[in-house]
């Protein structure tokens, strides 16, 4: 557990003042669109990415809580609120988790009757699972965190997980904290990043605005990306060949145990004449890739830089020399 510096009373207020404002929720709609979320005396509001409201919960502390976006366990490990969650999606993907904490699902497919049977008081969800839940009495709090591609704003979740559970001061802490480690800008290491991956439906690579992308500029490199997209696009076969001919460096998050099978997983574009020298490999089964990206991205940031400017091996990133 980090250590904290002696907690600010001004800083704390400044915080409730922010997230606690009595206006009306059709201008908090506004005024909350870019954070997702908002806090107030009676209520916790989460928004769309256009500024829509999309669930509204009573704001008081919930004590069973059922986490079906497995990410936001990490915000209730960080202000040591795991004893108010009860049951977890995807349960077999987290590290450490304390030991009653029970399964709810795996993969996509969520039992239902387990969630029934464990008397949640709130579930937490992405948009895509509302549906899935809807039938259940349940209050229920949903927000896509993965679409926040700025890697140092991922942690502002952790004061609205704080209201949840009642430690609002012990989160605003916390989170002051982990922004105090994200140190910028790197030194640049003029080289250039590409990201490419192969479907069934054909090739796709990320936008100048998504969460890697911007991971990797953090990093002090340059990603090859579409400009002025948010999300992962779809590139017709010439353009995805003309990139990797291009580039230097390609980026592989493998979803393997091991390298073991890798050159199958890469197959696509191993056969081609002309790819990349080297591969950025990342194990994110292996290396807690995506937990440690909702609160430590910075820890992300820092062994990305150091691999690519020393080509040792880090704890999430190695460099690969790969034939052509």
């Amino acid at each position: 557990m980090m250590s904290f510096r002696p907690f600010s009373y001004l800083m704390f207020s400044f915080f409730i003042l922010l997230f606690s404002s009595c206006e009306d929720l059709d201008n908090k709609n506004k005024s909350n669109a870019n954070d997702g979320y908002s806090i107030n005396p009676n209520s916790i509001v989460t928004y769309s990415q256009r500024g829509d409201i999309q669930t509204t919960i009573k704001n008081i502390e919930y004590k069973r809580v059922i986490i079906l976006a497995t990410p936001y366990y990490s915000l209730f490990d960080a202000i040591n609120a795991e004893n108010n969650v009860v049951g977890l999606m995807n349960l077999s993907r987290v590290n450490n988790v304390a030991k009653h904490i029970q399964s709810v699902g795996e993969g996509a497919e969520l039992d239902l009757e387990k969630i029934i049977s464990l008397r949640p008081d709130l579930i937490i969800c992405n948009t895509h699972q509302l549906d899935q839940v809807k039938s259940l009495n349940t209050p229920k709090l949903a927000y896509d965190m993965y679409l926040e591609s700025l890697p140092s704003q991922r942690t502002k979740f952790l004061i609205m997980i704080g209201s949840v559970v009642n430690k609002v001061e012990l989160a605003t802490s916390t989170y002051l904290e982990i922004q105090n480690e994200f140190v910028y800008p790197k030194d640049s290491l003029g080289k250039t990043v590409l990201k490419l991956n192969n479907y069934s439906s054909g090739w796709f690579q990320p936008g100048c605005e998504t969460y890697i992308s911007n991971l990797i500029k953090a990093a002090g490199a340059k990603p090859f990306c579409i400009e002025g997209s948010s999300k992962s696009e779809k590139v017709s076969n010439e353009s995805a060949i003309l990139s990797l001919s291009k580039n230097e460096i390609l980026l592989f998050m493998d979803w393997g145990e091991s390298k073991e099978g890798m050159e199958d997983r890469l197959k696509n574009i191993l056969e081609l004449d002309n790819h990349p020298s080297h591969l950025l490999y990342c194990n994110t089964t292996k290396s807690d890739y995506f937990q440690e990206s909702v609160l430590n991205s910075y820890e992300i940031i820092n062994d990305l830089h150091q691999v690519l400017k020393t080509g040792e091996k880090g704890a999430f990133f190695e460099l690969i020399s790969i034939e052509k």
